[in-house]
């Protein structure tokens, strides 16, 4: 539960990266543009994430933890 604020964050802020490639490329390209950045934006949060949660059950493995 105590990582319940991290992950919050992490999301707030992926949506946050997400929604700005969107108007960023959809104002200066296409809507089609936007919506792709928008989408590689959002699968590479998603990527970083699983990687990041992977990497750190190892670590915690590692030393012993829960």
């Amino acid at each position: 539960m105590e990582a319940f604020g991290a992950i919050l964050v992490y999301v707030v802020f992926s949506l946050l990266a997400t929604a700005g490639a969107y108007l960023a490329l959809a104002t200066t390209r296409s809507r089609t543009a936007g919506r792709w950045a928008a989408f590689g934006t959002g699968l590479f949060f998603l990527v970083l994430y699983w990687v990041l949660s992977m990497l750190l059950r190892a670590a915690e493995a590692a030393v012993g933890g829960h």
